[in-house]
């Protein structure tokens, strides 16, 4: 990812990314043992999809938007760990 100011962050995601990552890492530090880093990873990104979903069912456009962003940003993790190109 290109380096971003904080307040780009924010527009894309809905925090900044310091914060997604802390939000990753609680749930590794949670849950790693029972599911692998891939798992959790997995689990958090289909959790931030339901809430992007629920924020789509009440016309939250944007709010929708960057759950979604939120969500590749997680999966982008996964594709990055087990070095699979993000381009096709």
């Amino acid at each position: 990812m290109t380096k971003q100011t904080q307040t780009e962050q924010t527009w894309m995601f809905g925090v900044p990314v310091a914060d997604l990552e802390a939000r990753r890492n609680e749930a590794l530090n949670q849950d790693a043992a029972l599911f692998g880093r891939a798992g959790v990873d997995a689990r958090l990104a289909m959790s931030i999809l339901s809430d992007a979903q629920e924020a789509m069912d009440r016309g939250m456009t944007d709010c929708a938007r960057r759950a979604m962003n939120q969500a590749k940003f997680i999966l982008g993790k996964i594709m990055d760990e087990h070095r699979v190109p993000r381009e096709f």
